[in-house]
């Protein structure tokens, strides 16, 4: 019958490898990614991953991160951020495989955010019990195997017809190369805040930007769209074995009617079809419709990733006492 045999803490150099190598990886899985996020905490949430042997010499590696809660809990993600999860291996696994990690990490985390892999074929076979909460969500991605020309003619004609608008306006592309240009990103962004104002569900400072700048990392690449001189619009987007993500895009508003994210994107995808990446992903899209719709227009199919939540017993009844205060407050 098949067993764990072992679980250990990987070094930095099995992470890498088998990370650079599993055909279903995304950067999210990469130990960069979770020491992102340590240094961007100052230290709050840490990488912890564990490298599972079974009795079949078959080995995964969880790339966990986990975060201690007001110092007497620890709440474990999948990935940090938790952004697309499960796990990674160089080996091909079986359902038998699958059901004994998925037990593990339901009896080892009493607290967890698990958002599913929507390209690992395991995600399937997942399930977890006694959740607190199912989060039904989804990202939006494009196939590229065939090449740009399958892209193009795949988009919404209003999409093809923004994408020539872009080159007759003299749109062009470019790779961001020293901090002044992560710098003219962070600006357009900045402004792009102004604009969602109260609708912005998150809000990253600028000290994030300069750490994934610092890098220098090679699967990390800052693309930025320029109209003359001026930086008009930029995507931050994050490169795997087949896949590639855009983790974060911002414009500025004064430049929409030129439609620079339309431009960008596509461009982006040209130069990914002519190095054989295998998907383009637009990311999650915060359950906003709109967005959706933007992104579905690409061609993008809709890929299930839904996330996982378990709280402890404790901290479930520490939400039920704080939701009680707040009523009698209330009343």
């Amino acid at each position: 019958m098949l067993k764990i045999k072992k679980i250990n803490t990987p070094d930095n150099e099995k992470w890498d490898t088998v990370w650079s190598s599993c055909d279903y990886a995304t950067y999210f899985h990469s130990r960069q990614w979770a020491e992102i996020w340590n240094e961007y905490s100052y230290g709050s949430i840490k990488p912890a991953p564990e490298l599972v042997a079974f009795t079949d010499n078959k080995e995964v590696l969880i790339p966990f991160s986990f975060q201690k809660r007001k110092g007497i809990s620890k709440t474990y993600y999948l990935t940090a951020d938790g952004q697309f999860g499960n796990w990674i291996s160089l080996d091909n696994l079986e359902i038998e495989h699958i059901l004994l990690l998925t037990k593990y990490i339901d009896r080892h985390c009493k607290n967890l955010v698990w958002r599913l892999n929507p390209y690992d074929p395991a995600s399937k076979d997942i399930y977890l019990e006694n959740l607190y909460e199912l989060e039904v969500d989804e990202n939006h991605a494009v196939d590229l195997s065939e090449g740009f020309n399958s892209v193009l003619s795949g988009c919404y004609h209003g999409h093809r017809c923004s994408y020539k608008k872009g080159v007759k306006e003299g749109l062009k592309i470019r790779l961001a190369e020293d901090e002044k240009d992560w710098k003219s990103y962070y600006h357009v962004y900045e402004d792009t805040v102004r604009r969602w104002g109260d609708r912005a569900l998150s809000v990253y400072d600028w000290r994030l930007f300069e750490i994934i700048f610092k890098l220098r990392s090679p699967y990390i690449k800052l693309w930025l769209v320029q109209h003359n001189d001026t930086v008009i619009a930029g995507a931050l987007c994050f490169y795997a074995k087949t896949h590639v993500v855009c983790w974060h895009a911002a414009a500025l508003e004064s430049y929409l009617p030129l439609r620079p994210m339309n431009f960008m994107f596509l461009e982006v995808m040209k130069t990914l079809c002519d190095c054989d990446y295998g998907w383009f992903d637009f990311n999650t899209s915060a359950h906003l419709d709109g967005l959706k719709t933007f992104k579905s227009r690409f061609g993008a199919r809709q890929l299930q990733c839904n996330v996982y939540y378990k709280k402890s017993k404790t901290i479930r009844t520490y939400i039920k006492i704080k939701d009680l205060y707040k009523t009698l407050q209330g009343s």
